[in-house]
């Protein structure tokens, strides 16, 4: 009884207007809505730059194409999907309050409905994982290739040139590579591909509880569809890096921290803490997750003002250094090498913040290698010479703010409205083992015929989240658990503004918008839901509630239109970036990556060149590329091994094709563009690009592309 007393004693001095507990509240008042004014912004900005343009990836440049988007179509869409999602909410809810009139009430498990969308989920991105066997290439492929040689004791990767002396930031995700080949043996990318897997199943689970517990339950199941549509997720399960399980241990560490302060439990404050760290051994870049979890420790210790959220804070923070310190320590330990240097993090900033006509603004252009090979590999001297030109490039920036403001906006247009983010790219870029072959249906839906389809809906998608955030931010209840993810990605947004710009990077942050953005649509339904029995039974009228929505929807409105009338000039030109705009060049890169589609039987005839028709020939397109094959005797067009099938040859630039003949991979390999407005080129897939020429004596060969010779240009006519 007496502890009761001394308790509610205690918690009445916390709370009288001059006790030191009412400021601290204040400050943490203060401090939320200093980040949530900042989250606003970025957001409104994101929703009105991925309401006018969308970005797709193209090249093995990894070439940035910012194209227009229609805003209209994308309000269109968000506003029908809040439509369906109000006519599916007032149905159950009629469904719940039948089965109470007739006093029967089965009661759906709504984690068994989750469950089976996590079932469905996994078993996606298992058989996408089997069925592509894609070989790793560039940082993927170093970082598995450094630990096999340090398994071997060959350590030239840490030497001048070598890749872990550029990039000691990458000791942590190399030591974890070297475990798993010490298990599973040398380049079995199947087993991390199958652990990114398990990653993603357990994001989801830790998704799901996390906005079930901090929002309600039918937030939590739209939280799962959105997930499950989210393809950029499963995609990247062949990525042989840390990305998903970065991500995965950042979101579990948020999960088992708020169930340490809700719920208590020690064993959940060291989950935390063990999650934490590996996010940040795996990728420094996951340090961005474990501040937002210092602030989110900082915000419960100010509102707590206990020793339980005290610990707790300084335990976060003592996450830190296994992205700097314990990594370093650990391969000093397995190899005997301690090293110190690497490039200079002021190198990626400056990198960050040079023009690119390559890729895009900020984006990779190795000026942080060839800075450092400059400075003879001496870390510091790079860092000072990087100063001199972070100050020239800040003092252009401030003599000429509009070029500023037009390329942070390209910048950031380039890697927050990819709607894939980079997943089919990465993709497309990767080759098969040699002893593997895809099967059909993965090879079409890689292609860049396909992703692109694929991508519109993405787009559509992408924005609908980012409407569903700004609508959070706008007007949904705020609490310390939600104002983390809000602040992880400001981290995100502040620090890929100013570092080396990539979609990858920008995903895990992303996906940080996707419990805010369904909790702001389902209280948006609940609204509907309302408004919708009250237009129904005509009690409808305007209250004071209404007025908020209609001053920032009158607002956003009038902000769209300006976008609209000054897209090409001024300010609204520089946010939009649309001076970068290249809907052109992409559909000139689409046109010469994709292969015309084509039905039916058709007869192949030159414009120019007698007797070299071929009747009766079917095209089937195999992703990007085509077969061209007789019908019915199913023999394919191909390039000959052998003269004796082959017209005679012309020169050493002509090569010889062989028709018919049988099914092979290069009979795959041809591909058909628009050549002119009468006809087609057929290519070779080649590095000189060969096409289809018709000869003067009826003869077919392939010769070198020439855009001038109308005997390289056939017409593609039903079969007569």
């Amino acid at each position: 009884m007496n502890t009761k007393i001394s308790i509610d004693y205690e918690k009445q001095n916390n709370d009288s207007p001059g006790s030191m507990g009412k400021v601290y509240e204040l400050i943490a008042d203060f401090a939320a809505k200093i980040a949530w004014g900042i989250f606003f912004c970025f957001i409104f900005w994101l929703f009105i730059v991925t309401g006018y343009s969308t970005v797709r990836l193209g090249d093995m440049n990894e070439r940035s194409y910012i194209i227009h988007d229609s805003m209209v179509q994308n309000l269109l869409f968000s506003v029908v999907i809040l439509f369906l999602m109000t006519l599916i909410f007032r149905s159950f809810k009629r469904f719940k309050e039948k089965q109470l009139k007739d006093s029967v009430l089965h009661r759906i498990d709504h984690r068994k409905v989750t469950g089976v969308m996590l079932l469905a989920f996994t078993i996606m991105c298992f058989i996408f994982v089997v069925t592509t066997q894609h070989i790793p290439r560039s940082d993927q492929k170093y970082v598995v290739d450094c630990a096999e040689e340090i398994l071997n004791h060959d350590y030239s990767c840490f030497e001048p040139e070598g890749y872990l002396d550029y990039y000691p930031n990458q000791y942590g995700i190399v030591l974890i590579m070297y475990c798993l080949t010490v298990i599973f043996g040398s380049n079995n990318y199947l087993i991390f591909r199958l652990i990114n897997v398990l990653a993603l199943g357990l994001l989801f689970g830790f998704m799901r509880s996390l906005t079930e517990k901090i929002f309600d339950v039918p937030t939590s199941i739209l939280n799962c569809v959105v997930l499950l549509m989210f393809l950029p997720l499963a995609l990247y399960v062949t990525f042989v890096y840390g990305n998903i399980l970065g991500l995965t241990a950042g979101i579990g560490s948020l999960y088992y921290l708020y169930g340490f302060m809700e719920e208590k439990g020690r064993w959940k404050l060291a989950a935390a803490v063990a999650l934490s760290a590996f996010s940040v051994l795996i990728k420094q870049n996951y340090m961005i997750f474990t501040l937002g979890l210092g602030i989110y420790c900082l915000m419960e210790l100010l509102k707590r003002r206990n020793l339980r959220t005290l610990a707790a804070f300084f335990c976060i923070l003592f996450t830190l250094s296994f992205g700097s310190i314990v990594p370093g320590f650990l391969m000093k330990q397995l190899t005997g090498i301690d090293k110190k240097g690497g490039l200079s993090s002021v190198s990626f900033i400056v990198m960050g913040l040079q023009d690119n006509p390559k890729r895009f603004n900020g984006w990779y252009n190795e000026y942080n290698y060839v800075s450092y090979k400059k400075a003879g590999f001496d870390k510091n001297l790079q860092t000072e010479r990087c100063l001199v030109d972070l100050k020239e490039r800040l003092n252009e920036f401030a003599e000429k703010p509009l070029m500023a403001v037009s390329f942070f906006s390209g910048k950031n247009i380039s890697q927050w409205c990819n709607p894939d983010f980079q997943a089919f790219w990465i993709n497309q870029g990767l080759s098969t083992a040699s002893d593997f072959k895809s099967p059909g249906w993965i090879v079409e839906f890689l292609s860049v015929y396909r992703s692109e389809r694929i991508s519109k809906l993405l787009n559509l998608l992408q924005f609908w989240i980012i409407a569903g955030a700004l609508i959070f931010a706008m007007f949904s209840r705020k609490d310390n658990v939600s104002l983390c993810f809000a602040v992880i990605f400001i981290g995100g947004f502040l620090f890929h503004t100013v570092w080396e710009a990539k979609g990858q990077y920008t995903l895990p942050y992303f996906v940080c918008l996707i419990p805010l953005s369904c909790s702001g649509w389902m209280n948006t339904v609940r609204q509907s839901d309302i408004l919708m029995d009250e237009v129904i039974l005509k009690k409808w009228k305007f209250r004071n509630k209404y007025l908020k929505p209609l001053r920032i929807s009158m607002l956003m409105l009038a902000c769209m239109i300006y976008f609209s009338i000054c897209s090409s000039s001024g300010i609204a030109g520089s946010l939009l970036a649309m001076k970068r705009y290249s809907d052109f060049s992409y559909q000139v890169y689409l046109r010469d990556n994709t292969s015309e589609r084509f039905s039916g039987i058709r007869t192949i005839t030159p414009l120019e060149g007698a007797g070299c028709e071929i009747t009766g020939v079917k095209i089937e397109t195999n992703g990007d590329r085509a077969f061209i094959h007789l019908v019915p005797e199913n023999m394919y067009l191909d390039v000959a091994e052998q003269s004796e099938n082959t017209a005679e040859e012309h020169d050493e630039d002509l090569t010889q094709l062989a028709f018919p003949a049988e099914k092979s991979e290069t009979a795959g390999s041809w591909f058909i563009k628009k050549g002119s407005d009468d006809g087609y080129y057929i290519l070779l897939k080649s590095e000189d690009e060969q096409a289809l020429t018709a000869g003067d004596n009826g003869e077919i060969f392939l010769a070198p592309l020439k855009s001038d010779d109308r005997k390289q240009i056939w017409q593609l006519l039903p079969l007569r």
